[in-house]
Protein backbone atom coordinates (compact mmCIF):
# COMPACT_ATOMS: atom_id res chain seq x y z
CA UNK A 1 0.00 0.00 0.00
CA UNK A 2 1.32 3.44 -0.92
CA UNK A 3 1.41 5.71 2.10
CA UNK A 4 1.35 9.47 1.91
CA UNK A 5 3.55 11.58 4.18
CA UNK A 6 0.78 12.36 6.64
CA UNK A 7 0.02 8.68 7.26
CA UNK A 8 3.69 7.81 7.75
CA UNK A 9 4.03 10.75 10.13
CA UNK A 10 1.02 9.63 12.21
CA UNK A 11 2.70 6.29 12.89
CA UNK A 12 6.14 7.80 13.49
CA UNK A 13 4.78 10.35 15.98
CA UNK A 14 2.38 7.85 17.61
CA UNK A 15 -0.46 10.19 16.67
CA UNK A 16 -3.92 8.90 17.59
CA UNK A 17 -5.01 9.32 13.93
CA UNK A 18 -2.77 6.35 13.05
CA UNK A 19 -5.37 4.04 14.58
CA UNK A 20 -7.74 4.80 11.68
CA UNK A 21 -5.28 3.25 9.24
CA UNK A 22 -3.79 0.38 11.24
CA UNK A 23 -6.28 -2.31 10.19
CA UNK A 24 -5.77 -1.46 6.51
CA UNK A 25 -2.00 -1.89 6.81
CA UNK A 26 -1.80 -5.19 8.67
CA UNK A 27 0.17 -7.62 6.53
CA UNK A 28 0.52 -5.08 3.71
CA UNK A 29 3.83 -3.90 2.31
CA UNK A 30 4.25 -0.20 3.02
CA UNK A 31 5.44 1.76 0.00
CA UNK A 32 6.48 5.40 0.04
CA UNK A 33 7.25 7.75 -2.82
CA UNK A 34 10.51 9.64 -3.18
CA UNK A 35 8.67 12.86 -2.36
CA UNK A 36 7.49 11.40 0.95
CA UNK A 37 11.05 10.47 1.86
CA UNK A 38 12.19 13.99 0.99
CA UNK A 39 9.37 15.60 3.00
CA UNK A 40 10.25 13.49 6.04
CA UNK A 41 13.96 14.25 5.70
CA UNK A 42 13.02 17.92 5.51
CA UNK A 43 11.76 17.70 9.10
CA UNK A 44 15.40 17.34 10.17
CA UNK A 45 16.08 20.83 8.85
CA UNK A 46 12.86 22.47 10.01
CA UNK A 47 12.36 21.02 13.50
CA UNK A 48 14.60 20.52 16.47
CA UNK A 49 15.57 16.83 16.56
CA UNK A 50 17.90 15.23 19.04
CA UNK A 51 20.48 12.92 17.50
CA UNK A 52 18.54 9.93 18.85
CA UNK A 53 15.26 11.11 17.28
CA UNK A 54 17.05 11.97 14.05
CA UNK A 55 18.35 8.41 13.86
CA UNK A 56 14.93 7.02 14.81
CA UNK A 57 13.32 8.92 11.91
CA UNK A 58 15.94 7.69 9.43
CA UNK A 59 15.48 4.10 10.63
CA UNK A 60 11.68 4.41 10.51
CA UNK A 61 11.79 5.65 6.92
CA UNK A 62 14.04 2.70 6.03
CA UNK A 63 11.32 0.29 7.24
CA UNK A 64 9.21 1.32 4.24
CA UNK A 65 9.67 0.26 0.63
CA UNK A 66 10.58 3.22 -1.56
CA UNK A 67 9.10 3.33 -5.02
CA UNK A 68 12.18 3.13 -7.20
CA UNK A 69 13.14 6.46 -8.66
CA UNK A 70 13.97 6.96 -12.29
CA UNK A 71 14.27 10.02 -14.48
CA UNK A 72 10.89 9.43 -16.13
CA UNK A 73 9.18 9.40 -12.74
CA UNK A 74 11.01 12.57 -11.67
CA UNK A 75 9.93 14.38 -14.83
CA UNK A 76 6.34 13.22 -14.31
CA UNK A 77 6.30 14.59 -10.77
CA UNK A 78 7.91 17.81 -12.01
CA UNK A 79 5.26 18.20 -14.72
CA UNK A 80 2.45 17.50 -12.26
CA UNK A 81 3.85 19.95 -9.73
CA UNK A 82 4.39 22.69 -12.32
CA UNK A 83 0.92 22.24 -13.84
CA UNK A 84 -0.66 22.46 -10.41
CA UNK A 85 1.30 25.60 -9.52
CA UNK A 86 0.35 27.23 -12.83
CA UNK A 87 -3.28 26.44 -12.01
CA UNK A 88 -2.87 28.14 -8.62
CA UNK A 89 -2.92 24.88 -6.71
CA UNK A 90 -0.37 22.85 -4.82
CA UNK A 91 0.13 19.12 -4.59
CA UNK A 92 0.84 19.45 -0.87
CA UNK A 93 -2.55 20.90 0.16
CA UNK A 94 -3.82 19.63 3.49
CA UNK A 95 -7.22 18.71 2.07
CA UNK A 96 -6.98 14.97 1.41
CA UNK A 97 -8.92 15.19 -1.87
CA UNK A 98 -6.04 17.27 -3.24
CA UNK A 99 -3.38 14.75 -2.27
CA UNK A 100 -4.21 12.39 -5.13
CA UNK A 101 -0.83 12.97 -6.75
CA UNK A 102 0.75 10.21 -4.66
CA UNK A 103 -1.70 7.69 -6.03
CA UNK A 104 -1.15 9.02 -9.54
CA UNK A 105 2.60 8.59 -9.19
CA UNK A 106 2.08 5.04 -7.98
CA UNK A 107 -0.21 4.32 -10.92
CA UNK A 108 2.37 5.83 -13.22
CA UNK A 109 5.09 3.73 -11.64
CA UNK A 110 3.21 0.49 -12.19
CA UNK A 111 2.77 1.58 -15.81
CA UNK A 112 -1.00 1.87 -15.86
CA UNK A 113 -0.86 5.50 -16.96
CA UNK A 114 1.59 7.41 -19.13
CA UNK A 115 0.18 10.89 -18.55
CA UNK A 116 -0.30 12.57 -15.18
CA UNK A 117 -2.31 15.75 -14.91
CA UNK A 118 -3.16 18.07 -12.05
CA UNK A 119 -6.27 16.85 -10.20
Amino acid sequence: MLLDTNIVSYFFRHDTRAARYERHLVGQPRYIALVTVAELYQWLFLRPFSEANRQRLIEYIAEHIPIPYDDKLAWTWTELSANCRKAGRTIAMEDSKDRRWSAKLFIFYIDVSHRVLCA
